[in-house]
């Protein structure tokens, strides 16, 4: 989410840095597109981003890696 001052700031009110931010939005888009031919392959890269959103503490990144996961 964005705030009026524009800074992110994630559902739990902590600040993910721009370069984390930036790699898990890359492993989400390299994952997504892996669903189509290689789940196998998107699963694993689904679990590498859960567990880097739960060491940035961000369960925003968490639910979207378990949607991919399940997907």
């Amino acid at each position: 989410m964005k705030t009026d001052v524009g800074e992110y700031v994630e559902c739990d009110g902590s600040s993910l840095g721009d370069s984390l931010r930036d790699e898990l939005q890359r492993q989400y888009d390299n994952a997504f597109a892996l669903s189509d031919n290689d789940a196998r392959a998107a699963k694993v890269t689904a679990d590498e981003i859960y567990a880097k959103a739960g060491d940035a503490k961000s369960p925003y990144w968490q639910g979207l890696s378990r949607y991919l996961a399940g997907f």
